[in-house]
């Protein structure tokens, strides 16, 4: 599914004011482009996941689900820390999908996917690089949150990443090995032979 929304419709008769609201979230995937040659095909591999806030005017009726859609696609995007409005969207969440060349010589740009799209990592937002100054001031250095946190930068912001995994050629492109986000590499938790 490449878009999607949830609503929770007011109460008749909310108790609290937050009940009398008409409340949604709407997501997007992207994915990379098909790959389609006379020996491999492979389409709808996930490269990001957005899902957002998604304000919509007050109605007493149900909304038809082209109507969901037509605002979700209309609405401009605002950062986690912009203020949503009625046609636009504030992220709420943001993980992106990278994987690795098909020889596994080095993991492949952003977006990008090849026939065995193999995960290279995966990386979700936490901290958007405006929101360093403003949420810590000057008692965390950006440097302190890629040694110390362990957040990876892309694009000034920072970002949580789930580790690396080695696959085996020689074992059908198994994961051999894990990489943590501190660089730790244990010992493989699958043994493999010439007879398996």
């Amino acid at each position: 599914m490449r878009r999607g929304a949830h609503l929770a419709y007011p109460r008749r008769t909310p108790e609290e004011p937050e009940q009398g609201v008409l409340w949604a979230s709407c997501f997007r995937t992207d994915v990379a482009d098909p790959i389609s040659t006379p020996s491999d095909f492979r389409h709808g591999v996930s490269t990001a996941d957005v899902r957002f806030e998604l304000p919509l005017a007050a109605t007493t009726t149900r909304l038809t689900f082209e109507a969901v859609d037509t605002a979700m696609q209309a609405a401009t995007e605002v950062p986690f820390d912009g203020t949503a409005t009625v046609g636009s969207k504030r992220i709420i969440e943001h993980v992106r999908h990278r994987y690795y060349r098909d020889d596994l010589s080095a993991a492949l740009d952003f977006g990008a996917v090849e026939p065995r799209a193999l995960v290279f990592d995966h990386y979700a937002l936490v901290l958007p690089a405006r929101q360093l100054a403003t949420v810590f001031g000057t008692r965390i250095a950006a440097g302190e949150l890629t040694t110390t946190g362990g957040y990876v930068t892309i694009d000034g912001d920072f970002w949580a990443h789930a580790g690396v995994l080695t696959y085996d050629p020689a074992a059908f492109y198994q994961p051999t090995h894990f990489t943590d986000v501190f660089a730790t590499r244990p010992r493989s938790s699958t043994t493999t032979s010439a007879s398996s």
